[in-house]
């Protein structure tokens, strides 16, 4: 079972850690692999569609557009 509040606050964050500059490359990619899988986490324990739950809202967005990031840049090595 996917605990909701650790879920969200993971979330959280992890969006905030996205506006640190300069990250080191590898922590980059472990902050954006992190979001994407409690992204993932998220859409997976079906509380995405909840309407208590805003902090889901255009979560699967989101983690579609992460991963079409890290393709690009793992494609560009």
């Amino acid at each position: 079972m996917i605990d909701r509040p650790s879920s969200a606050f993971s979330h959280k964050s992890l969006r905030k850690c996205v506006t640190f500059q300069p990250l080191a490359p590898d922590v980059q990619c472990r902050m954006w692999t992190a979001l994407a899988e409690v992204g993932l986490n998220v859409n997976e324990g079906s509380f995405a569609h909840e309407a208590e739950h805003t902090w889901t809202i255009d979560i699967e967005t989101e983690v579609g557009r992460l991963m079409y990031l890290r393709m690009r840049r793992s494609r560009s090595r």
